[in-house]
């Protein structure tokens, strides 16, 4: 926390330190209360002194330097006046922004994006050398350089060009010089957590826990830890129609057989013997997969069963799809694309699912380009062979983001976790051989899929194929078991026939 009581420490000669309430920040009066309205909801502030509602009201309008909020005095008055701004600044620090100004000159200006940020300390736990966290980055927003972090609740727009030189300078973690405007950088650095043994969670080891992608990701997909526009927000609503439903597809489809439902409900083990006998196999025969199983595979996990709107008074402005499987907003953006490498009566290359129609479309691909695939796949899975079937799931973002800000490739990254989970009980359920990956080839991948996909992102693989022997599953799960260090804990038997 800045603490104002010590604000002579941050008086450095020909800077001034200056606060100022995020600009959206609107403050009204309740009563004897103040109600400071703001992007995360409502702080009450109750029995504020009388001398601290100009404060307030001047801080949710312009810039207020320390000394024009810390008037010199030191009667008893004054330490309670003194006290009850201090905390009105810790209630309010979440919202408080500071900026450094050289005359009439701002160098840079703190912001803070989370509902956790609090103001910057005084710079007494700097480290002794001032070297950039690898978790923060620069970028350009707007003619501004801004710096920011995956870890810290707060971003520092650079508006002069020395605070531009003393962060790359702590990048490379070289010393600059040591004057007061240097000194007075590194702190708010430091307080920040930019600084490397500064961030937040610094006591943890960060570096072990997660990647800088990932906590990026983490940061911005989740409400109250950053500051952007978030969620249900529909940016593109009277700009651009909402990309269709289904794409567009060609004439000339193959169509796929629809299960009877008599033979595979009396076939079907239980839900229960489904969840528990689930695993990941590897090992295919060389019987191929037929079109009957194919279809079926694609109707009880993919099929679209309808659609539904636009309804704009119930919050429905799009056309939705209701399918077997959960999709955020009922935008169902994933499209399934078949790489086929041994499916009786379908050639080696690449097929497009239409969901709404369930028929395959032939994107015309080689057989040595799905071949190039399918070898990645068994690469990425340690497969023996490649597998007779892999779907790319790919997303259609481009639908999720009219919606959505923020947390979109969040929520389509979640849609292909329930899609694996529902192909892996439908394939258990079916007898099949099911193994979802981690990651794929994304540049093979984009080059067997052609234009259709162009526009489309990557997102998730899953091999398919008739298991190597009746009692694979059973040999994989027995396997299991028998690795060092097995140990049982919660009733693995349960439920199994």
């Amino acid at each position: 926390m800045l603490w104002l009581s010590s604000a002579d420490r941050w008086q450095t000669p020909g800077l001034e330190l200056q606060l100022r309430l995020r600009p959206e920040v609107v403050v009204e009066r309740a009563g004897q209360d103040l109600l400071v309205r703001h992007l995360w909801g409502v702080v009450r502030l109750t029995g504020v002194l009388s001398a601290h509602w100009g404060n307030v009201l001047r801080l949710a309008d312009d810039w207020q330097g320390l000394r024009q909020l810390t008037p010199p005095g030191a009667t008893v008055a004054a330490a309670a006046t003194l006290g009850q701004l201090l905390w009105i600044c810790e209630e309010l620090s979440f919202l408080m922004q500071l900026r450094v100004v050289a005359g009439d000159t701002p160098l840079l200006t703190v912001q803070p994006v989370s509902r956790a940020a609090r103001l910057p300390d005084d710079g007494t736990h700097r480290p002794p050398v001032t070297t950039l966290s690898p978790y923060a980055f620069l970028h350009a927003v707007d003619g501004e350089l801004i710096l920011e972090s995956a870890v810290s609740d707060h971003r520092i727009i650079l508006h002069d060009s020395r605070t531009w030189h003393r962060v790359i300078e702590a990048s490379c973690g070289r010393r600059s010089g040591a004057t007061e405007a240097d000194g007075l950088v590194a702190d708010i650095l430091a307080g920040t957590g930019m600084l490397l043994g500064t961030e937040r969670g610094a006591d943890q080891p960060l570096a072990y826990a997660a990647e800088f992608p990932d906590l990026l990701l983490h940061q911005r997909s989740r409400l109250g830890s950053f500051d952007n526009p978030f969620g249900a927000e529909f940016p593109y609503l009277g700009v651009v129609e909402p990309p269709p439903p289904f794409p567009g597809s060609t004439a000339d489809l193959i169509a796929l057989p629809v299960p009877a439902t008599d033979p595979v409900l009396a076939r079907d083990p239980s839900l229960t013997d489904v969840l528990e006998s689930r695993c990941s196999l590897r090992e295919y025969s060389e019987e191929p997969l037929t079109l009957a199983q194919v279809g079926e595979f694609l109707f009880r996990c993919a099929r679209a069963r309808g659609e539904y709107g636009p309804d704009p008074n119930a919050g429905l402005p799009y056309v939705a799809v209701d399918k077997p499987v959960p999709s955020g907003g009922g935008m169902h953006e994933l499209e399934l694309y078949l790489v086929i490498g041994n499916v009786e009566n379908l050639p080696c290359g690449v097929y497009h699912y239409l969901a709404h129609r369930h028929a395959l479309e032939p994107m015309g691909t080689s057989a040595a380009q799905a071949e190039a695939v399918l070898a990645a796949a068994q690469h990425a899975s340690a497969a023996a062979q490649p597998p007779p079937l892999l779907v790319k799931i790919t997303s259609r973002f481009a639908r999720l983001a009219w919606k959505y800000r923020a947390i979109g490739y969040a929520t389509t990254l979640k849609n292909v976790g329930v899609l694996y989970q529902t192909m892996y009980l439908v394939a258990t359920a079916m007898g099949l051989a099911p193994c979802a990956l981690g990651s794929g080839d994304e540049v093979a991948g984009r080059s067997a899929l052609g234009p259709t996909a162009a526009g489309e992102l990557g997102v998730g693989e899953f091999m398919l194929g008739r298991p190597a022997s009746p009692t694979l599953r059973d040999e994989t799960l027995l396997l299991r078991r028998s690795q060092p260090g097995w140990r049982s804990h919660v009733a693995p038997d349960w439920g199994r026939a």
